[in-house]
């Protein structure tokens, strides 16, 4: 049975109207990943924040922090490669139901490649572990779903949706040509019963 404080989050989620929730993440990933002029050195993973949770993809394992969003409707991952953000204005990492959106930076200046990028080279069926240090135990598997790769700006509604059986949602940009990304990668996720 659903916690009271869970049908709550539920119930918060479903209120959040439509137009706000698609324009809040048509500009949230559409920024995802700038990659600073002047960067030269690989900021530390302390950058991003407290962490919350940790993604183990393999013998890769990725802090998650969480990343705040603003009223401008702008998710921007830590200013680090080193960890992925969970978007507190989505459902949080051990949500029963809705979408969790987790983003993180495919390259944070030109030597500081995305320690999620493993993630990437998963194929659908593949699984990964979600690790949230508010829910003491031993992790959820997650499994791909599907995997896309869109042009920047163009997301459905329904890969956000805060209704339905919980689901990750994961971000980075992609096809950078000329120093801009032209594309985003999303990676779908559904959790694997215990």
């Amino acid at each position: 049975m659903v916690s009271s404080r869970r049908q709550g989050l539920a119930e918060r989620f479903s209120r959040i109207g439509s137009a706000l929730v698609s324009l809040a993440l048509v500009s949230c990933v559409a920024l995802i990943a700038p990659t600073p002029a002047n960067a030269t050195a690989c900021p530390p993973a302390s950058a991003g924040g407290q962490v919350i949770g940790l993604i183990k993809v393999g013998n890769v394992e990725v802090p998650l922090v969480r990343m705040r969003f603003p009223r401008s409707g702008v998710i921007e991952p830590p200013k680090t490669s080193k960890v992925a953000g969970v978007s507190d204005a989505h459902a949080p990492l051990n949500a029963d139901l809705g979408t969790t959106v987790i983003a993180w930076h495919v390259a944070y200046g030109a030597q500081c490649p995305g320690s999620l990028n493993p993630l990437l080279k998963l194929p659908v069926g593949a699984t990964f572990t979600v690790y949230d240090f508010n829910s003491p135990g031993e992790g959820q598997v997650y499994e791909v779903a599907n995997k896309v790769l869109t042009p920047r700006g163009r997301y459905p509604e329904s890969w956000f949706n805060q209704g339905g059986p919980h689901r990750l949602a994961l971000f980075t940009c992609a096809d950078r040509a000329g120093g801009v990304f032209r594309k985003t990668a999303g990676i779908f996720a559904v959790p694997v019963e215990k």
